[in-house]
């Protein structure tokens, strides 16, 4: 896992989910949040994209459903590139 991708991930998941800083879990899906709506995955994906410098495919941002699935999708497309 790279280390930097993993710190950037888990950054971005708890600037759009301030409430999973104090219990973050890599593994937790949508219905783990609170309040994971269509509004906030699109804030996500948005906030995702910017920070990483990349642009999701629309299968892609349906596959993410957790902060482990959006690190394994950044980390296959940073290795694509």
């Amino acid at each position: 896992m790279n280390s930097e991708i993993a710190v950037k991930t888990k950054q971005v998941f708890e600037k759009v989910f301030p409430e999973s800083t104090n219990n973050f879990d890599w593994d937790r899906d949508q219905s783990g949040y609170e309040n994971w709506d269509s509004f906030k995955h699109a804030n996500l994906i948005s906030e995702l994209e910017n920070k990483f410098d990349i642009h999701f495919e629309i299968d892609e941002i349906i596959s993410i459903s957790s902060a482990k699935s959006a690190l394994n999708t950044i980390m296959k497309k940073k290795n694509d590139n």
